[in-house]
């Protein structure tokens, strides 16, 4: 008895020593501490559970410099007046609209009072190829077409449409494919809304439908309404839950995009733009001109941001959606603040923690895309401390791109080689450290 009472002692002390507490300090550096509430905040803010970190202690230090980086260049901006920039704040204007806009969106949808049809389904997907003029792919189609006969065939004998699914579809792997999804009417094929119309539940259709990549065989399992209230616990696919719900919202969002832009001054070019001169007013509201060449910037920077590159290629038709995109935001964005949205205690918490983001990364991008030396950050407004850039003995010149005006833009590979070189030096040069103790 002794012994397990020892033994239970024991772990308890273990399991004690090896709790983490909210409170603990993970990591510091010269301007202050990391604690483990602040880290756990950081990633929830990115959209990162804390606890898929725990057990990969490569993972969770990566991130936990990544925070340190931004905080560091948050800092290093505001010292430098980097925030007090015309690029800066056009870049942060376009992102607090596009924020504001689409948490207003978030706050229109859950307000939406609808009862849609829906079906649940089962389906046996053989693909065909996408170009039938030759003879090879039309065989192949063909042969398709009477494979789906036969195991429509094979399930009117008595064939078990799961076990069906497994052995011939082509979608899906293991259970996956034969697993039954809820769809809308309104995003169902014409030709399977035919087939099902007249079905019983639990019935297959009695010839497949040919749709553009692909032969489907469909069960239908049931009917159903879907509801505000249950919409997004039957719908297990979060990408056509998201695609329902957005095409439910498109008219009331147009009109409050209508209702907004009332009361604004709106002149817009896009439609007429060539996107090459950077002083082309693609929109003004007003009487306040968005560019060509801001579009660019914000572009480019939306790339190093979401890949660590800094190339753009020139794409007329992305950049006209997009600045047709930014416009529509700028607008609702300006709804949105009338409604006092922007006062909500939600949108400002999380506007907090992307606004410092945003000014990292907007900062590390001027400083690794070249662009900032002590005279031009200075010559903007007259802010600039002196030359920002760090000595991480690269030579600016190899990998160079041209951008769509035909201006040097470095690659994503000298990009990449300051990023890791700049990163490095700043957590050095600011003695950061992790206190691994604490952190695991």
């Amino acid at each position: 008895m002794r012994t397990l009472i020892l033994l239970i002692l024991s772990v308890i002390m273990v399991a004690a020593s090896g709790c983490r507490n909210s409170n603990d300090v993970i990591a510091g550096m010269k301007s202050g501490r990391i604690y483990r509430f602040e880290f756990h905040n950081w990633l929830k803010a990115r959209g990162i559970n804390p606890a898929e970190l725990y057990n990969d202690q490569e993972k969770s230090e990566e991130q936990l410099k990544q925070m340190a980086v931004e905080i560091l260049s948050v800092e290093k901006a505001l010292s430098d007046k980097f925030n007090t920039t015309s690029f800066y704040t056009n870049i942060n204007s376009v992102i607090y609209a596009n924020f504001l806009s689409s948490y207003f969106k978030s706050e229109i949808k859950k307000k939406l009072d609808y009862a849609e049809t829906a079906v649940e389904i089962k389906l046996i997907k053989l693909y065909i190829p996408a170009d039938l003029n030759t003879g090879a792919n039309r065989a192949v189609f063909s042969d398709k077409l009477s494979l789906a006969g036969y195991i429509i065939q094979q399930y009117k004998n008595g064939a078990d449409f799961n076990r069906l699914c497994l052995k011939y579809s082509e979608h899906g792997n293991n259970g996956s494919a034969y697993e039954s999804e809820i769809i809308p009417m309104v995003f169902l094929d014409a030709g399977i809304v035919k087939e099902i119309k007249n079905l019983k539940d639990g019935e297959c259709i009695p010839e497949p439908v040919v749709l553009r990549d692909s032969v489907v065989i469909v069960k239908l399992i049931r009917r159903l309404t879907l509801t505000g209230e249950n919409a997004e616990k039957l719908i297990n696919r979060e990408e056509i839950y998201n695609r329902f719900i957005d095409y439910l919202s498109e008219g009331t969002v147009e009109y409050v995009i209508a209702e907004s832009g009332a009361d604004l001054k709106v002149v817009s070019n896009i439609e007429n733009a060539g996107f090459k001169m950077k002083n082309e007013s693609l929109f003004s509201i007003n009487g306040k001109s968005f560019t060509s060449g801001e579009l660019d910037e914000v572009l480019r920077l939306f790339v190093f941001l979401k890949y660590g590159g800094g190339e753009l290629t020139p794409d007329t038709v992305l950049k006209r959606n997009t600045a047709r995109n930014i416009l529509n935001e700028y607008i609702l964005s300006s709804g949105a603040e009338k409604k006092g949205i922007c006062n909500h205690k939600d949108f400002k918490e999380k506007w907090g923690y992307i606004s410092k983001s945003i000014l990292a990364g907007a900062y590390k991008y001027y400083i690794l895309s070249g662009k900032i030396t002590g005279d031009n950050l200075s010559s903007d407004k007259k802010n600039g401390p002196g030359s920002v850039i760090p000595d991480i003995n690269i030579d600016y010149n190899r990998f160079v791109n041209k951008d769509s005006a035909g201006n040097d833009f470095p690659s994503n590979k000298i990009i990449e080689e300051r990023k890791i070189n700049w990163e490095k030096n700043l957590l050095n040069s600011n003695s950061f450290m992790i206190y691994r103790d604490s952190f695991f």
